[in-house]
């Protein structure tokens, strides 16, 4: 009896320890005011969460960064609005009124990790995220921070691009999921490629099934891209597609 007490006594602190520790989130991005914001360390996830590094994301913000090593405090300064976080600590001071954390500032690999949307929200920016993207989206001019619409979404086509009879389909799903085709017209040569992707700053990651109509052949497929997207034009890789419709894609 006294052996199976221990146990789940065990189990249970190795739940709640469990749950505590921060998850990197390598597919993350934020954008303040529609611009990117680099990080020389991934963003983590905990208690759902997401930490940044600290400098990076006051800047950002155009503010100043303080650190004081004796109390591992750090003081950040925009305008009227004074902003400080000790490590640990799961209260951060505004103009000297405490706001509690759902979690506090941490040190993770040797980097200092804060709260993005309490840090942007204490110097009076809007915070929306994009799920599909897995984008922070943060607002300081004051308009609304309604996370915008995935520009991707929708069918891309490029006829014969390089002068070698191939065409180029891809569409683009709302729910994180894309089909693309390569082929040939009148022909039996043809690469189909579905599954899923995500988008962080200007790359596209691609995960997926890929069959080569000719050869009966399926394999996994899996691609990272760069990309933008201008008006009704992608451009993938250096290739440029125009929106449009595609031919039935979802429909193998």
């Amino acid at each position: 009896m006294r052996t199976k007490k221990l146990l789940v006594l065990a189990l249970a602190v190795i739940m709640i320890t469990a749950a505590s520790v921060p998850v990197f989130a390598s597919g993350i991005s934020v954008l303040i005011d529609g611009t990117p914001v680099n990080f020389d360390q991934q963003p983590v996830i905990e208690n759902g969460r997401t930490l940044v590094p600290l400098r990076a994301m006051f800047e950002a913000l155009g503010a100043t960064v303080d650190w004081n090593q004796s109390t591992q405090t750090v003081t950040s300064v925009k305008d009227d609005i004074t902003v400080s976080l000790t490590i640990g600590s799961n209260i951060l001071t505004k103009n000297g009124a405490g706001i509690t954390l759902d979690v506090p500032a941490k040190i993770v690999g040797g980097r200092t990790l804060v709260p993005a949307r309490a840090v942007a929200e204490s110097f009076g920016a809007e915070v929306g995220w994009v799920q599909s993207t897995q984008t922070v989206v943060i607002t300081t001019t004051g308009q609304s921070a309604t996370p915008p619409a995935n520009p991707l979404i929708g069918g891309w086509v490029a006829i014969d691009p390089y002068g070698d009879g191939l065409n180029y389909e891809i569409d683009f799903l709302a729910d994180g999921k894309y089909y693309e085709a390569i082929y040939e017209p009148n022909s039996s040569f043809g690469l189909l490629i579905k599954g899923t992707y995500t988008v962080s700053g200007n790359q596209i990651t691609f995960t997926g099934t890929m069959y080569d109509i000719a050869e009966y052949e399926e394999k996994p497929y899996n691609a990272v891209s760069t990309f933008s997207v201008s008006g009704n034009s992608l451009t993938r890789d250096g290739l440029t597609y125009s929106r449009g419709q595609t031919s039935g894609l979802g429909d193998y």
